[in-house]
């Protein structure tokens, strides 16, 4: 299947030593079955293409990011419908920046989530080079109004207010690019 702008939607595929697994819930149960025109691998499950929420969670380096959206109930917008850009924060730099959830209101945990996603799918070759605003979903800003981020692209980095660099571009889910 395919995400946002008709973009392919890999599998994960982990050999973990004898047992195989696909995107993290289906086992293969009978492999190497040859046929004459390749080889087929037998699951014991269906497969259903991933969310934003589901590649978070394959990739392994965003539980502090899950706990956050779990917790002010961001989860089920990020693995249901819609068209989404996430900036996703790794544990790593939520450590480097000093957050500790426990510190957190849930209100202040949502304003920046909410920082951090736009609502629109924005795959890195559209992002013109230079400086560009654009509009996240926090809504944080006065009177409730939209924030607003800047985005830059410089010699094939793309760097978020100055500070983040975007290490893994164009994760593409059905709902969305991390």
């Amino acid at each position: 299947t395919t995400g946002p702008g008709g973009a392919a939607l890999p599998l994960f595929v982990d050999n973990n030593g004898g047992t195989v697994n696909v995107n993290e819930n289906a086992t293969v149960v009978a492999p190497d079955v040859q046929v004459v025109n390749g080889v087929i691998h037998g699951i014991d499950q269906v497969l259903l293409p991933p969310s934003i929420l589901d590649r978070a969670r394959l990739d392994g380096r965003f539980t502090t990011l899950i706990a956050a959206l779990e917790r002010t109930e961001l989860d089920d917008v990020v693995a249901g419908e819609g068209d989404f850009t996430v900036f996703a924060p790794t544990d790593d730099a939520f450590t480097a920046a000093g957050i500790d959830l426990a510190g957190v209101s849930d209100e202040e945990l949502k304003a920046l989530l909410l920082y951090h996603v736009l609502g629109a799918s924005v795959p890195s070759g559209s992002i013109a080079e230079g400086n560009n605003f654009v509009t996240t979903l926090s809504t944080a800003g006065p009177n409730d109004s939209p924030l607003s981020a800047l985005v830059d692209l410089t010699n094939g980095t793309v760097t978020v207010n100055g500070d983040a660099t975007v290490a893994v571009a164009d994760v593409y889910a059905t709902n969305g690019v991390v």
